[in-house]
């Protein structure tokens, strides 16, 4: 259902080195909204190449500035990551790094980098993602993408180490998860033929309910129908999911709840967009949704668009 007194209008927000920028996402913390985006340069004379990935608040002022992340590797990689935040253990990020035949995946907390694919070396994984599971050490799993072409986690075991592994849904070439009441809902794209954009190529989203141990629940249902998606988000409402993607014509953003095997909509909306979309990013809190994209300009620039609604507006 198209909400006709939503205003959901994306303005450009400033970030230094914006078309420079390699990926971005929304991640509350107690200073306020950050903007966290990561830029990929050349290191110690050509010899290596280093991603720093650095925030920026986006509405509170109270916040302290965040030393960067900084990872090095010796390949021209754009690395993809997540970061979450702990309030025992303060930032935590995972990301995937390019060995040249394998990606591996790295966990970062406060102390060091430790390897989770490591007991899986002739494998490559990609799009690594942190999600809340009950049942794992400190409540934070990792979603990813193994061979291109299968969605798995790993879990951590009782010591803290990421060694449980789980297959989820073949043929798939990115993947989300998130944690409900009811145990947890995998949104995953299948692939499509057809023109893509950088790093994202377009395919057709479905969404499947998971049991506590990831077992599926159901038959998978598309959740935009045949029209194709390049990337989207997911956040979790109160009682409902919200995603934030984009397509050949801009952005849709819509809300809504899996019942009983079919999806049903309380907000459905899709704004065209002049310039190509990418990386959208979407961040649900008490009382604010925030997004984040980039627009791809021309002559190879890009700048970042944000945006914020009330969630009473969606009510």
């Amino acid at each position: 259902m198209e909400r006709k007194n939503l205003d959901l209008v994306l303005s450009p927000f400033s970030v230094s080195d914006s078309s420079s920028i390699g990926s971005i996402k929304l991640e509350g913390s107690p200073g306020g909204v950050r903007l966290f985006s990561s830029l990929t340069q050349p290191f110690g004379g050509g010899s290596k190449y280093e991603t720093i990935i650095s925030s920026i608040l986006i509405e509170s002022q109270s916040g302290e500035p965040l030393i960067p992340f900084k990872l090095l590797s010796r390949l021209p990689s754009y690395p993809k990551w997540d970061i979450f935040f702990d309030e025992e253990k303060g930032w935590l990020l995972v990301y995937e790094m390019a060995t040249g035949a394998y990606n591996i995946l790295y966990f970062r907390n406060q102390e060091n980098d430790t390897i989770i694919t490591e007991g899986y070396p002739y494998e490559t994984f990609s799009s690594p993602l942190f999600f809340n599971d009950p049942k794992g050490k400190n409540k934070l799993s990792v979603i990813t993408i193994a061979e291109h072409k299968k969605a798995v986690i790993f879990s951590p075991n009782s010591t803290g180490e990421y060694e449980n592994y789980t297959e989820l849904i073949e043929e798939t070439i990115y993947a989300v998860i998130k944690q409900t009441e009811r145990g947890f809902l995998l949104f995953y794209k299948i692939r499509r033929p057809g023109p893509i954009r950088p790093n994202a190529p377009r395919g057709v989203v479905y969404c499947v309910r998971l049991d506590s141990d990831f077992k599926q629940v159901g038959q998978p249902v598309s959740v935009f129908g045949e029209t194709e998606i390049f990337e989207f988000d997911i956040a979790i409402l109160e009682n409902e999911f919200a995603v934030f993607a984009t397509s050949d014509e801009g952005f849709i953003f819509a809300t809504g709840l899996l019942d009983q095997g079919r999806l049903k909509w309380t907000t459905y909306i899709r704004r065209p967009s002049r310039f190509e979309l990418i990386l959208p990013s979407i961040l649900a809190l008490k009382e604010k949704i925030y997004f984040a994209v980039m627009e791809l300009l021309p002559e190879g620039k890009r700048r970042v668009l944000t945006s914020s609604i009330l969630l009473n507006d969606l009510s």
